[in-house]
């Protein structure tokens, strides 16, 4: 199982932790599980509504990010919605991210 977990971990992004508002650190280039979460949120612009792509992104623990940190991946910024911790899966930290780009 540890296998298919570490061929998982196929995106490099950059973890970048909260310093104070509006102000982020230098950050850590990790590697990551990147999957598409299909129910994304929809946003109201104007008269039009959007949606913003949502991802799960899992590490391997122990890990720098947290729930205020931010990913940059292949020009995205990320920014957690929420924590999504397994009891089951030590080895693993899960976020679910939306992209705002």
């Amino acid at each position: 199982m540890a296998d298919e977990f570490a061929g998982a971990l196929r995106e490099a992004v950059l973890i970048q932790p909260l310093i104070s508002p509006g102000t982020w650190g230098d950050g850590v280039v990790a590697w990551a599980a990147l999957t598409p979460v299909q129910d994304f949120q929809l946003v109201d612009i104007g008269e039009r509504r959007i949606g913003r792509p949502r991802y799960h992104l899992t590490l391997r623990t122990p890990t720098v990010a947290t729930p205020t940190s931010r990913f940059s991946w292949r020009g995205r910024r990320l920014v957690v919605v929420r924590l999504e911790p397994d009891p089951r899966l030590r080895d693993r930290v899960t976020f679910l991210v939306e992209d705002r780009t």
